[in-house]
């Protein structure tokens, strides 16, 4: 999901197991690793939502798309 902002956005993820250890085995920057091992865990996975503000946030959105499309 995208959610507008004022001069960003939100993108909201649901990863499975294997997309989270996947994730934790990446270059995904540190915090955001542990935004992911930290969200509540449901029957379809672990949902958490990452607020884009600039470029690297959206290399980092790429980075679990990928991991998401690949897990």
């Amino acid at each position: 999901f995208f959610v507008p902002l004022d001069g960003a956005f939100n993108v909201s993820f649901v990863f499975g197991d294997r997309a989270v250890a996947a994730a934790e085995k990446s270059d995904l920057p540190k915090d955001l690793i542990e935004t992911l091992k930290n969200a509540r865990k449901y029957v379809e996975g672990r949902g958490f939502k990452i607020e884009v503000k600039g470029p690297a946030d959206v290399e980092n959105i790429k980075k679990l798309v990928e991991i998401k499309v690949n897990n």
